[in-house]
């Protein structure tokens, strides 16, 4: 006869074999930092990493106020965005004062959107413009996906190029990373922004009692560590998104 502590583990034992479930660990969920940064870097460590082969990543991009992409013939035309793993940057020049499509412009991703006050999102946006213009990258060029199989993994965001604060800026929000041993399970995951919290005991009894059906997969979380730097790399490169 089944009893109710051997239906847990029974239905224990067919959630951690749903896709995604078992072979996927959170490494960072909704790390945000809002601040105005210019010719900074943002840098984050992860150390103790369980065996993986590859690495994924969400977030959001804000570019704020008059980047002008790059343009030999003009002095202040020096503004690239990017960022590394392990030290492989990918960096593109942005012109966020027009059309994205611009030809000073090598970013890959053209889903950009800018705001201006008047708009609900300039007015409620966690970042500051100080000329009235913030371009907003939902889930940047829809995620990446990359290679990995270190036990250690260094993500750093930086600017170059750009002439102060108060003229060109940049933030990111809702940054996700999480591993996987192969790239099929992390695509399956879909972006991980959208991906539910860890489940809890109470929520194991819910599914007890009301099903699995219509769950996403939970990712196991990892620790992190942040490091200040000053100035990013100068290296452009193309970008690649697996």
């Amino acid at each position: 006869m089944m009893t109710w502590k051997s239906l847990i583990w029974c239905f224990v034992g067919l959630y951690t074999t749903l896709p995604g479930v078992s072979q996927a660990e959170w490494l960072l969920q909704d790390y945000s930092n809002t601040e105005n940064l210019s010719n900074e870097t943002i840098t984050l460590v992860f150390t103790g990493l369980e065996e993986h082969s590859y690495v994924m990543l969400n977030w959001n991009l804000y570019l704020i106020d008059t980047w002008d992409g790059y343009n030999e013939e003009l002095s202040y035309a020096t503004d690239y965005w990017g960022f590394s793993v392990d030290g492989e940057s990918y960096s593109w020049s942005f012109a966020a004062y027009g059309s994205m499509n611009s030809d000073v412009d090598t970013n890959p991703d053209d889903s950009g959107v800018k705001y201006q006050s008047g708009s609900s999102f300039y007015e409620s946006a966690p970042v500051i413009s100080y000329t009235d213009s913030i371009y907003y990258y939902d889930n940047y060029n829809g995620g990446w996906i990359f290679e990995h199989d270190s036990d250690t993994l260094t993500i750093t965001f930086f600017a170059y190029g750009l002439q102060n604060i108060y003229d060109e800026s940049w933030a990111i929000d809702e940054l996700y990373i999480a591993t996987a041993t192969d790239a099929e399970t992390l695509l399956s995951l879909g972006n991980l922004q959208d991906v539910s919290e860890p489940m809890s005991p109470a929520a194991l009894f819910s599914f007890l009692l009301f099903g699995l059906w219509g769950r996403r997969p939970r990712l196991f979380k990892q620790g992190i560590s942040v490091l200040p730097q000053n100035v990013g790399g100068e290296d452009v490169k193309n970008g690649y998104n697996g």
